[in-house]
């Protein structure tokens, strides 16, 4: 990973994930780690596309499971961590498990290689 990369990575860790951590806390009542797996962007177009891409679709999915206090209830129970790694398109996948909820995209590639905040509303109410 050269230094453009490394100056994203750190731009996003110092102002981005304190931001989602926060805003994350006052939809679901209560701090969720936030956590991205650093190793698996090579790219500073993919490391520049979590911020709205990932993080902002994440968060309006979240925010729509919480439209009602069971929603709520739900991911404060369910969810400990979110996880973003990068993946190609192909193999992009959401998931839980243990507490983590596990999102894997193309972040930087095509629009059909990551999730819209849908995706993530409907993933979350069908397993949580």
């Amino acid at each position: 990973m050269g230094l453009a990369e490394k100056k994203v990575m750190k731009e996003i860790e110092t102002n981005v994930l304190p931001q989602v951590k926060s805003s994350l806390a006052g939809v679901v009542g209560k701090e969720i780690e936030v956590s991205v797996d650093w190793d698996t962007f090579a790219t500073v177009d993919a490391l520049k596309d979590l911020e709205g891409t990932a993080f902002g679709r994440i968060e309006d999915g979240v925010k729509l499971v919480c439209s009602d206090d069971l929603g709520k209830e739900a991911i404060a129970e369910s969810i400990k961590e979110i996880k973003v790694a990068y993946t190609k398109g192909a193999d992009k996948k959401i998931s839980i498990a243990e507490g983590t909820f596990l999102v894997a995209g193309g972040w930087g590639d095509s629009l059909s290689d990551v999730f819209t905040d849908r995706d993530y509303k409907n993933f979350l109410e069908e397993n949580l």
